[in-house]
């Protein structure tokens, strides 16, 4: 987890070219001050290294907030699922990180948390399924998908027992499959 977490390339590049600037400048204003020449017209060029730095510094820190803050609205999502103000607040957090690439897998594992938590199933299997290339041993990303999989699972079994509502097989796999989903973490 660096600096450089959740910056788009172009970014990345910024942040770099802006530290050459910025030594290339402080070289140039020694070599001024030792040679005896002005430095105030140097002084100025100081500024545009700085916001090169700064821009993309910046962005990495939102990108951290924003996923911290996603976190914070997922749960309480969860707390209170009927709650429409929440469900905008992850849409809209969801919609504005989704954007950003996510290398930690952390980060962009509680992305597929809220996306799961506001029905974007879709969604949340791709940002899991890049997750799990990158890291395929990572404990969250399992424990979501196989939180997702218990879903699917409980949505056939709920149809299979609405359609048949006799067919006990189906009545005690569902009952079975609930059981899991309430202790499974997520």
């Amino acid at each position: 987890m660096g600096i450089t977490t959740g910056l788009y390339g172009y970014e990345i590049v910024l942040l770099i070219l802006g530290v050459v600037l910025f030594l290339v400048l402080i070289f140039a204003f020694l070599y001024q001050i030792l040679h005896g020449k002005k430095v105030s017209a140097l002084l100025a060029f100081f500024v545009l290294p700085i916001a090169m730095i700064g821009y993309p510094s910046i962005h990495s820190l939102q990108y951290k907030d924003g996923v911290l803050t996603l976190e914070k609205s997922t749960q309480d999502l969860l707390k209170n699922p009927l709650d429409a103000a929440a469900r905008a607040k992850v849409e809209q957090e969801v919609s504005d990180l989704s954007k950003r690439p996510a290398k930690d897998p952390k980060d962009a594992t509680i992305v597929a948390k809220a996306q799961f938590a506001v029905g974007d199933e879709s969604g949340a299997a791709q940002t899991l399924n890049g997750v799990l290339q990158k890291d395929p041993n990572y404990a969250e990303a399992l424990q979501l998908r196989n939180k997702m999989e218990l879903v699917h699972q409980l949505e056939e079994l709920a149809t299979r027992v609405t359609q048949n509502p006799s067919d006990q097989q189906a009545r005690m796999q569902l009952q079975q499959t609930v059981a899991v989903a309430n202790n499974t973490p997520i």
